[in-house]
């Protein structure tokens, strides 16, 4: 079943949002708890989870940045967010009335 943004789902975007938060949450804790100690688990071929911290960005871009691209991150986040909330009432002034 897809997601579709319609005046009866408009908690569809929260739920988004706070699901995709509880899945990043609930890995970062499943990985600090089962590869500290330099544990690694194996999957498949040469396919494996070991635990690295990174101060940059992907791929260790910008390293030392880490406070800037977080409140970067915040930024593009709130202007996303404040774009669905002025698309949402654009979309309720031009729906027709039933």
């Amino acid at each position: 079943m897809a997601l579709v943004l319609t005046r009866a789902t408009g908690q569809t975007p929260k739920l988004i949002i706070a699901a995709v938060v509880l899945a990043d949450q609930l890995s970062k804790n499943w990985a600090l708890n089962s590869l500290s100690e330099g544990r690694t688990i194996d999957l498949v071929w040469t396919l494996r989870f070991n635990l690295v911290f990174n101060s940059g960005m992907a791929f260790s871009q910008g390293q030392g940045l880490g406070r800037l691209i977080g409140l970067l991150a915040i930024g593009v986040a709130l202007w996303l967010w404040a774009g669905l909330r002025k698309q949402h009432r654009n979309f309720q002034l031009l729906a027709p009335r039933w």
